[in-house]
This record gives C-alpha cells, structure tokens and sequence, in this order.
C-alpha cells in the first residue's frame, strides 16, 4: 500500500497547517515493515519512541531523541515499536521550500555559506540536543494554543534551524539545504510524480517539450540519463514488493513496469547481486 504523505494526516484530521508549516502527533501500536511512502513536503522528524527505518542504498536507523530530515520524494519506510511502552511515537513538522528561503535570506553569512557545501542525498539525521528540544517543545505548544501566532511560530522554527546550523552538524546541514534549495522544477516534479508515468515519452507529452529536449533537461538535473534512472527505481521498488508481498516474481515485474520477464531478471540480477527468486527464498 502506497501511503501519501502529508494527504494521510489531513484525510484523518489529525494534522494543523499554518502558513507553510504543518504539525502532527503520529503514535501507532502496531511494527509496520517497509512501507512505501510518497512524501509531497519536505519533512522534519522528531522520534520519541521507538525506531524508524528508512531503506535505501543502505539502511537509516532513526532511534528515539533523533531528528530526520527527508526531501520531498518517494521511500520505503519501517517503524519499530519500542520495547518498553510497546508503541512507535513521533512528532512530524512539514515545511515548504518558501519557509527556508526566508530564513535564510535574514542571514547572508549563513546565505553565503550554503553554496559551499553539498549533499546529494535526501535524508539528514542528526542528534537532538537540549537546545533543539526546547526549540521542539516551543513549536508543539504553539501549535496546540486556541489563538496560534504564526510569526512567533515561524520564529520558533527559525530558532531550531539556527540551533542546527551551529552545531556539529552544521556541513551535513547546509548541504542538505543547499540540495532543497537548488533543487530545480523539473528534478521537483518527477520526483515527486514518478509512480504517474509509464514512460518517458508520456512525461515529455505532460511538459510539452520533445524527448530529446526532455533527456537532456533531465541529464543536467540528475546527472543520468532518464531510463537508467527510472530503470533503478523500478527495480528498487521491485524489491520492496518481492520482500513484502505475496507477488511472485512475475507479478512484480509487470506491476512496477518491465514487460519482459528474462531481462527483468538480468537487471535486478546485475543491480542486486542476487535473483529476484533467490530474494523471495531467503524472505521465506
């Protein structure tokens, strides 16, 4: 099951939204497992009980009294219960690209420095501090007054960034700002649309340029070209569902894409080290 992130929480009511910056409590008493996720917003973290996992090239273990940063994109997801009160609780705050901008225009130091340093990737954890949680705790009570004071809110956010900034996280930081930030529209819309479109010719159709036009717009934002990366997508969600689904292999090869069985297999082979059989047998 795909969930939409924030569109769950404001189906079930359970999310505020205050000029560009959104806040929910999110507790759950049941382990969930590799989950995907299409986030819409970029995405603030705060664990409090339990764990979250997010898997990608390699697996992020976020532990209770640890912030995540996640870009706007798609991802697959797990939330470990923890062992004591038997429950996964987290504070989630989303945040738009405009939000940033002002709070770093307001800084030209701060401004001067962000293009200095990169970071390609669209997660950053870190460790909270007593500084940031009291920046943390602020913004909760805010959110939860009858009369919400967006400014003083904005401010509250502002100081939590600031508090990053000047810690020992600061180069991670920055990069992963820098990333959001440079980000452009068309590596913005195909990241956040990529489970639309079956083709590259369909997603060229939707912008109205040619193909050609479209690959090598798509080359300079990526660094790739268009089909191996969609190709890596595919696969990559090929093995969330052999590892989480009763699919079999040849199901899974049709519902992320691939419409020839042998070369599906050749490729997740080569990208994977392993079978897609060979990975359902080590599942079971």
């Amino acid at each position: 099951m795909l969930y939409v992130i924030p569109k769950f929480f404001y189906n079930n009511e359970m999310i505020l939204d205050i000029d560009g910056l959104s806040y929910t409590k999110w507790i759950q008493y049941k382990k969930a497992i590799k989950n995907e996720v299409k986030i819409e917003q970029n995405i603030l973290i705060f664990v409090i009980k339990g764990e979250k996992v997010i898997h990608a090239d390699k697996d992020f273990y976020i532990k209770s009294n640890s912030a995540l940063f996640l870009k706007k994109g798609n991802y697959v997801m797990s939330e470990i219960l923890s062992l004591k009160e038997g429950l996964y609780e987290a504070l989630i705050f989303f945040y738009e690209e405009k939000l940033l901008k002002e709070i770093i225009l307001k800084y030209p130091k701060i401004k001067e420095e962000l293009s200095t340093y990169k970071n390609s990737s669209n997660i950053f954890q870190v460790d909270i501090t007593s500084y940031m949680k009291i920046s943390i705790d602020s913004m909760i009570s805010i959110f939860t007054q009858k009369d919400i004071d967006k400014n003083i809110l904005k401010l509250k956010f502002e100081e939590f960034f600031l508090n990053l900034i000047n810690s020992n996280a600061k180069e991670e930081f920055l990069g992963f700002l820098n990333e959001i930030l440079q980000s452009n529209n068309l590596k913005n819309y195909i990241e956040s649309n990529i489970d639309e479109f079956k083709s590259i010719k369909e997603i060229a159709i939707k912008l109205k340029i040619s193909q050609s036009q479209f690959r090598k717009e798509f080359k300079e934002a990526f660094g790739i070209s268009p089909k191996i990366w969609f190709d890596k997508k595919k696969l990559e969600r090929a093995k969330v569902l052999l590892t989480t689904t009763n699919l079999n292999v040849t199901e899974v090869c049709f519902e992320v894409g691939f419409d020839n069985i042998s070369w599906f297999i050749q490729r997740f082979k080569k990208e994977f080290g392993i079978t897609p059989k060979q990975l359902q047998k080590i599942k079971n």
